[in-house]
């Protein structure tokens, strides 16, 4: 617009120098000229209206905030809450600011159907992620599904192996063999071990992603040449350990011949993913 202005105002300042021939009025109309462009250069008026600030990028999910999993679901909200931090300090994603919209589902599949469902259709987020675990996982699936949406979830273990959707995709590194990753490593480990193990024990917790990974350890145990002697599966609520430890150590699982004065080599294959050694270390 100010274009516009200032190219009439230029025609309009040669067609009065054409044909005042005084040169009072020459001078009149070159100052006349002067102060419309100044004004048309300087006024408000002709300003555009004021950029509104971009629109968030909305990022649903559904976490676990009370409920048996909430110590997990909490840890996994601060980290995001902090990424969204870490995010807008930096501009924001697209030069959009990222905002979190969740509930907390207390890891019952039922809230998390109709959760997604509300982010989806309700609350109209732009990005999904979660929900963490394999059940609420597989629950939020058929949900995505309808909606064709994507989604990462949060540390779920073959939760797409009965839908096979393609626009799932999974932050644990288990890849395709889901639970039986956790085992593989353990017996593969085994193997390499001079005297060989000739015994496993196994203890695993009561829920649904340990008892399939204790499944797994089964059977790579009898693919490795190795007998299984102590099998037990505890709550999920148990805070004394020693009787189970004691119940363990009583199994003495053995790989081998005994040393002068030493116990025999122990390894116990858990389903948490943990082993410990002879010396009582722990490692991942």
């Amino acid at each position: 617009m100010k274009r516009r202005l200032v190219r009439r105002i230029r025609s309009f300042a040669a067609k009065s120098v054409g044909v005042m021939a005084r040169p009072k009025r020459i001078a009149i109309s070159a100052t006349a000229c002067a102060a419309l462009l100044g004004l048309a250069l300087s006024t408000p008026v002709f300003a555009g209206p004021p950029a509104e600030p971009a629109a968030p990028i909305k990022v649903g999910f559904s976490i676990p905030l009370s409920g048996r999993e909430a110590s997990a679901g909490k840890e996994i909200l601060a980290a995001l809450q902090l990424w969204r931090s870490d995010v807008n300090a930096r501009g924001g994603l697209l030069g959009r600011p990222l905002e979190l919209v969740y509930d907390d589902d207390q890891n019952d599949p039922r809230k998390v159907r109709a959760i997604y469902r509300k982010l989806l259709s309700v609350e109209k987020v732009d990005l999904v992620l979660g929900p963490y675990g394999t059940y609420a996982a597989g629950a939020a699936l058929r949900t995505l599904l309808e909606f064709g949406r994507p989604t990462i979830s949060l540390l779920a273990i073959g939760a797409n192996r009965i839908f096979s959707y393609s626009r799932y995709f999974a932050m644990s590194p288990s890849g395709r063999d889901g639970a039986k990753a956790f085992a593989v490593g353990f017996f593969d480990l085994a193997r390499t071990q001079k005297p060989m193990p000739q015994t496993a024990a196994i203890l695993t917790a009561a829920i649904d992603l340990a008892a399939r990974a204790a499944q797994a350890a089964r059977v790579e145990a009898g693919a490795a040449g190795l007998r299984v002697i102590f099998d037990k599966t505890y709550p999920i609520a148990t805070a004394d350990f020693e009787p189970l430890l004691r119940d363990l150590k009583g199994a003495n699982a053995s790989g081998g011949n005994r040393r002068s004065g030493a116990r025999g080599r122990c390894r116990r294959f858990e389903a948490e993913a943990v082993w410990r050694g002879d010396d009582g270390s722990r490692g991942n």
